[in-house]
């Protein structure tokens, strides 16, 4: 039998912000975290929508105040005052002028964790400038490496940036913060940027490039598809097919698929590359992509197709593999890894905006009609 969630008996307030604050607050809320979302008042009918179909949303009750009236903001105080861990995602200065910042909070509480993400950092001349995942992730240099050499920068969604470097960074530094007051009995405030976590996912990049061991021209490495044994190549029937053949033995196999020269002394032969991929890809656009779905099945070349997400969801070796779950809303990726003792949380559908504000207003001694904020429930 499952013990309790890794983080159960945390409790944790969430300003309701874009993308990485709530991946953050996804991975505290799936470790086993009471998550209490302060949602603004005012949304519009599309923004309501928005949250309430937001799959990053699970796992949190919601409340709904007005920061700049006094009522709401001494809720949100008396909500801070009782918590463990404060996930907040405003501009630089925002919560000072609302009275709600570390100094206004942390003499009320002081083994608060108090968790701030900011796009640029505190201070600096971009603190308060407005920004998205594709710029801290253009200024941090690594868009400029990702690509092919005709292709031009390519986003990567918004997953290296908001996700990667924003909201999974801050669930590492919370993590720390909370094994940290174990020790001293103190809370701390902890000032995470995207472009700083962004930053730090590149330090293999930025080092390959200090040492001369990565040229500068995208899409002419081994890595960034400038090999034609690291790369994607589109089938017959327009699909792609993902090749990571980068050991020897794995090379070869996969070059014997092809029918193809398996000579591993010529796999880093760099100025044979471009020619070697336009065999590869003229070989694999001649068959569709079940074809070599099923010529490399058991053959150990590290070749795998392309996927769609919907297909990655649906798919039987994942499922198995467990990282995808069932749950009340149907299929979705598992959030954080299976604990052999302590049991992740089964995470329900995200809360309909000011669903819970009887609830957790109750608890705080509070009537909601104070606030002027109708309760909201699902239809």
């Amino acid at each position: 039998m499952a013990e309790l969630p890794s983080l159960a008996g945390l409790r944790v307030v969430e300003y309701a912000a874009l993308g990485p604050l709530a991946h953050c607050g996804l991975v505290l809320a799936a470790l086993g975290a009471s998550i209490d979302r302060i949602d603004r008042p005012g949304l519009t009918d599309a923004d309501r929508r928005a949250s309430e179909d937001n799959a990053l949303n699970r796992g949190r009750r919601s409340v709904v105040l007005d920061l700049k009236t006094a009522d709401g903001a001494a809720a949100a105080r008396e909500l801070m005052s009782r918590a463990d861990v404060v996930l907040e995602g405003h501009r630089p200065g925002a919560m000072e002028r609302l009275g709600l910042a570390p100094d206004d909070v942390l003499p009320d509480n002081p083994r608060l964790i108090y968790a701030r993400m900011t796009g640029w950092g505190a201070m600096g001349p971009r603190a308060a400038r407005p920004g998205h995942d594709i710029n801290y992730l253009a200024v941090s240099g690594l868009l400029d490496a990702i690509g092919t050499s005709t292709s031009g920068p390519v986003p990567p969604l918004m997953l290296l940036g908001d996700f990667a470097g924003g909201g999974l960074n801050l669930a590492v530094a919370v993590l720390a913060a909370v094994v940290e007051r174990e020790r001293s009995g103190r809370g701390q405030v902890i000032d995470a940027s995207i472009l700083e976590g962004t930053m730090s996912l590149g330090t293999f990049l930025y080092g390959a490039l200090t040492a001369g061991r990565w040229q500068a021209a995208r899409g002419t490495n081994a890595w960034d598809t400038g090999a034609p044994w690291y790369n994607v190549y589109r089938t017959r029937d327009d699909r792609w097919l993902s090749v990571g053949a980068v050991e020897p033995p794995f090379y070869a196999a996969f070059m014997t698929g092809l029918g193809l020269d398996p000579d591993p002394a010529l796999q880093w032969r760099r100025e044979q590359w471009p020619a070697v991929k336009e065999q590869v890809a003229s070989v694999v656009a001649e068959r569709d992509l079940a074809d070599w779905v099923a010529r490399f099945a058991g053959v150990e070349a590290c070749v795998e197709p392309v996927l769609t997400p919907l297909e990655a969801l649906a798919d039987d070796a994942t499922i198995a593999s467990g990282a995808v779950v069932e749950g009340p809303c149907g299929a979705f990726p598992r959030v954080v890894p299976s604990f052999s003792r302590s049991a992740a949380v089964e995470l329900g559908a995200p809360p309909v905006v000011g669903a819970d504000q009887q609830q957790i207003l109750g608890e705080l001694g509070s009537r909601p009609d104070t606030h002027g904020i109708r309760t909201e429930s699902r239809s």
